[in-house]
């Protein structure tokens, strides 16, 4: 299997898509306004104790408090300190969960400070293998330290391991100086850049190729390997020309494509997501496809096709919580239920994210559960639509403004000489004025040659732009 990935920044945007076999299977968006706080670590102060609830919630010294779960009567003191990581991001009015339980990631380990245990992920199933990792890593840790085994850490050496967890040890030495000094709230710990994470937890040894635009993000990455990841250097490429990588590379459709509630599968049938803040639920359609030799087997068909397309579209999407599945007729065959159940477990044992097929409702619905981490990319792409009063969608400025900045290349590139001009929508200028200031500033930022302006055409609605020349005077 060939394995790739594609990392592109553009303004305070970074896109990262990563390909198994040509195929994209997983899609990440993170904004320098919508930063993951996954992994951050702050001295908090406990603001409230709700035992209702099961939960302390604390001051992390931002707009929301994080939730903290506890068990049974372990509460903390409202109004004295503690050291949390966050371990979801928050999601809608829902602040970010945090934890007690405080690591470092690395790609091969996860490193816990105080935790005193070691353990290999489940999906290194070799016992030999296990034992063996397990064996090294009792020779590494010290005092109360525990470390997990990632599922890249398979087959590796012992130098790898004792790099690694001799940096994150450095690392944690840093943030505990920070903490003993630090006033309550603050934060004593951030997560790596999405750029960075992006490698440390998808680059396994099997990748092939890791190309990054723009340049300044590929010595950021480079640097990065140089340190922790040395044989991931020869595998690095550096995006050439004005075009935009994605669009390069045939891309660049992806984010709109996933923004849709309609997929199609080959065999002419298609899938319909509609996703909630509660659940997601997803109708299995055949639309009426009958190339098969009865209804049962038009049915199988389009139910496998299904399975397999449904488990990339919750990775691509990056959805999270429940998922009820509206297959065709599983309720009057076993086998073909068999068949789906096969496909939906082997898939989505292959997903980064835990994910698992819970069974078969008495109403014949297929139910899976994923783990909720980052919001939905829907979350970064589309914002209720102000003109049918939040019934409908429309593209969010910040990411109209990556696809605007593609098209700005596209048109210096391969236009006719010239002023390039923008007439943009009131939000898409506002979020340019915040972003860059002026025209020129924009120009200089994203290595286009030209004179560039833009001012707001009211004709315009939300995340519409329209891209012109002008005669040089």
């Amino acid at each position: 299997m060939r394995s790739e990935i594609f990392v592109e920044v553009v303004g305070d945007e970074a896109r990262v898509i990563i390909l198994e076999d040509g195929i994209p299977v997983d899609l990440i968006i993170e904004r320098e306004t919508k930063k993951s706080l996954i992994g951050n670590i702050y001295k908090g102060r406990v603001e409230t104790i709700n035992r209702g609830l099961g939960a302390a919630f604390i001051d992390l010294g931002g707009q929301t408090a994080g939730f903290l779960p506890v068990d049974q009567d372990d509460y903390p003191v409202e109004g004295e300190s503690v050291w949390v990581q966050v371990r979801r991001d928050g999601y809608k009015s829902k602040g970010p969960q945090v934890s007690c339980s405080l690591s470092l990631a690395g790609r091969f380990t996860v490193f816990s400070p105080y935790s005193g245990k070691n353990s290999v992920s489940k999906k290194i199933e070799d016992e030999a293998e296990r034992t063996r990792i397990l064996d090294i890593l009792s020779n590494l840790v010290e005092g109360e330290e525990g470390v997990i085994a990632r599922t890249a850490s398979e087959l590796e050496l012992k130098d790898d391991f004792s790099r690694e967890i001799r940096c994150l040890r450095e690392i944690w030495s840093e943030v505990r100086s920070r903490g003993e000094i630090a006033e309550t709230p603050s934060l004593l710990h951030r997560e790596s850049k999405l750029v960075v994470k992006a490698i440390r937890d998808y680059a396994g040894s099997e990748i092939d190729q890791i190309t990054i635009s723009p340049p300044t993000s590929f010595l950021e990455v480079k640097s990065w390997c140089e340190f922790f990841a040395p044989e991931l250097v020869k595998k690095l490429v550096r995006h050439q020309g004005v075009a935009s990588l994605f669009r390069q590379r045939g891309l660049h459709s992806l984010f709109d494509e996933v923004s849709e509630p309609l997929v199609l599968l080959p065999s002419g049938g298609a899938l319909v997501i509609d996703q909630t803040e509660a659940l997601t639920v997803i109708d299995v359609n055949s639309r009426g496809y009958s190339s098969g030799k009865s209804p049962k087997d038009n049915a199988s068909r389009i139910n496998l096709e299904a399975a397999v397309e449904i488990c990339r579209q919750i990775r691509l999407r990056n959805i999270g919580g429940m998922i009820v599945i509206d297959f065709i007729g599983l309720d009057e065959e076993e086998m073909g239920l068999q068949r789906v159940t096969q496909v939906l477990e082997e898939r989505l044992s292959q997903d980064k994210v835990s994910a698992r097929f819970l069974g078969k409702t008495n109403a014949g619905l297929i139910e899976i559960i994923r783990r909720r981490t980052r919001p939905p990319i829907s979350e970064f792409l589309r914002e209720p639509c102000p003109t049918c009063q939040g019934s409908g969608s429309s593209i969010q400025a910040a990411s109209a403004i990556f696809n605007l900045i593609d098209e700005i290349k596209q048109t210096a590139e391969f236009g006719n000489p010239g002023q390039i001009l923008i007439h943009v929508c009131q939000n898409i200028s506002d979020h340019l004025e915040k972003l860059y200031q002026t025209g020129e500033k924009l120009a200089s930022a994203i290595g286009v040659g030209r004179v560039l302006s833009w001012k707001v055409d009211n004709k315009l609605i939300n995340g519409e732009y329209q891209i012109s020349i002008t005669t040089d005077t």
